[in-house]
């Protein structure tokens, strides 16, 4: 396997990488949405399709956020601009984990509270998750909590994620945001 080099002439972010960036990004802010929006409604048939369609695209932020990982290790990445003070830099890289961490654990949560509770992770019915746990009502309350707080760490992160992009963008006039931006070259 080729492992990851770090390379000074790489201005941009590949099309790959930047993709599983806007993939990623998307998939999880409407999942966030959806999630605090289907949890406050009545039980019905509508409020359990929703369910589905939050199941099955976490097992896809998951399987998303796997090759991501997979394609950072194993692929050149630009470094920070010089112009980035030792703090920025630090930071920058602190929330990067987190934001890997908290985006990988919040789906492994909801998979395994939803067979904690004995219900099955459909995907678009396509195929369904393996059980990794047997049903636990306790264990899927303390999951249950778990998926909730690792929710609101996400929007604090991703809120932290735009926040520097556009400290870069608009204070500094840096190239940070542009050049992870879709279209960018």
């Amino acid at each position: 396997m080729n492992r990851k080099k770090k390379n000074k002439k790489t201005e941009n972010y590949s099309p790959i990488a930047k993709s599983f960036h806007w993939v990623t990004a998307v998939l999880i802010i409407f999942l966030l949405g959806l999630g605090l929006y289907m949890v406050g409604l009545d039980y019905s048939d509508t409020k359990m399709e929703l369910y589905g369609l939050h199941k099955s695209l976490g097992a896809v932020v998951l399987l998303v956020i796997a090759c991501r990982l997979l394609w950072r290790i194993t692929h050149n990445y630009p470094e920070a601009l010089e112009t980035h003070k030792k703090w920025e830099h630090f930071l920058a890289k602190a929330a990067h984990v987190a934001l890997y961490v908290v985006a990988f654990l919040m789906p492994m949560s909801g998979w395994l509270m939803s067979q904690s509770y004995g219900y099955p992770v459909p995907v678009f019915g396509l195929i369904e998750l393996p059980v990794l746990v047997d049903k636990d009502v306790i264990r899927g309350e303390f999951l249950a909590a778990v998926h909730f707080y690792l929710g609101y760490t996400l929007i604090g992160l991703i809120g932290l994620h735009v926040l520097g992009a556009l400290k870069h963008h608009f204070l500094d006039r840096d190239n940070t945001l542009r050049r992870m931006l879709p279209f960018a070259r």
